[in-house]
């Protein structure tokens, strides 16, 4: 049972982040502009299938029909692949209150470039529809007479009644940037309420926010972990052929962490783990170093080994966090310090 005291600098860290933390929801539609053969057509090409291989029941190979036929590739890395870059860029962000979470010292320049990333995005889909459009379409329609109208005689009626006009198509694809908000444990100040009452439900506004930012913080860490756990396998072995991004990966994940933890509770633990990191791994320059180096490689591994191992550790606590790190003990390698 936490003390008085330990309650209310908990209360204080819970208070601390939510005022440091800046919510942005994000939402991508991503349609894939494919379409479901009806089922009697399906069913009438696995019968004619068993029926020429004298076979049982066989599944049609292809029943999802891609409505921009031997295009749809081309869809695919013109629309598609820049809408799921920005997807996978925010998800690498923390997951906080259903939404994306910047510190308030990255929030001033984050959120601006995050609107010209939509804009430049949906401003290259304008310019791509308007020059390829009319081309899917037309060799979605030819691809799906030439596969299933022996099959499917109605076949280019169903595929053109399935085609959007062109500003349709532009309109199914979005991306909605929410106005930025924030966790708020002081919702209720001002409100005429018993005391003890106000102070009850505070209580429970604050562990509310506390779970969702212990969410946030083992996301931040898994992910750590995941670009830690990627480096030492990479290093195990004689195979040297290493991406520049085993690098880049840890340092965006461990800077990831870092800025988390000091707008969270500043846990000395983390924080140390995070500049064993930087030291022995994001400062690695390039790749080339591990491959001419046996030694850098070997000390590099093992720091990503005993970081991500000591991460595991601390994954599960309860606030408050230790105001030191003087014991972070890393296992078998000794204390964090013996390897910085």
């Amino acid at each position: 049972m936490p003390s008085i005291a330990e309650s209310s600098l908990t209360l204080d860290i819970v208070e601390k982040a939510c005022n440091s933390f800046v919510i942005v929801n994000v939402a991508i539609s991503k349609p894939s502009f494919t379409k479901t053969l009806p089922k009697v057509i399906t069913a009438k090409i696995a019968a004619m299938i068993a029926s020429e291989r004298g076979e049982g029941k066989v599944v049609p190979p292809k029943s999802v029909v891609d409505l921009f036929g031997d295009k749809q590739r081309d869809f695919n890395k013109r629309v598609l692949a820049p809408l799921g870059a920005l997807r996978n860029r925010l998800y690498e962000r923390p997951e906080l209150d259903g939404g994306r979470a910047f510190t308030t010292s990255e929030f001033p320049a984050a959120y601006p470039a995050l609107q010209s990333d939509r804009d430049e995005i949906m401003d290259s889909i304008q310019v791509t529809a308007d020059t390829y459009y009319e081309a899917w379409c037309q060799a979605g329609i030819s691809s799906a007479i030439r596969t299933y109208e022996s099959v499917f005689p109605t076949v280019e009626s169903w595929v053109r009644g399935a085609l959007p006009s062109k500003a349709d198509f532009i309109t199914a694809i979005q991306i909605e940037i929410g106005l930025p908000r924030r966790l708020n444990v002081n919702a209720l100040d001002g409100v005429a309420l018993p005391a003890q009452l106000l102070a009850d439900l505070q209580a429970q506004q604050a562990a509310a926010s506390q779970e969702k930012l212990e969410a946030a913080r083992v996301q931040v860490i898994e992910s750590t972990r995941k670009a830690l756990d990627n480096v030492a396998d990479k290093l195990d072995g004689d195979d040297r052929r290493l991406s520049p991004s085993l690098i880049s990966k840890v340092r965006d994940n461990v800077q990831m962490l870092r800025n988390f933890i000091l707008a969270y509770d500043s846990d000395a633990r983390l924080l140390e783990i995070c500049d064993m990191a930087d030291e022995k791994i994001s400062s690695i320059h390039s790749t080339e170093v591990w491959k001419n180096s046996a030694f850098a490689s070997e000390t590099s591994r093992n720091v990503a080994i005993q970081a991500s191992k000591q991460l595991a550790g601390l994954k599960d606590r309860t606030l408050p966090a230790p105001a030191a790190a003087d014991d972070l003990v890393i296992g078998e390698g000794g204390m964090l310090a013996d390897l910085l």
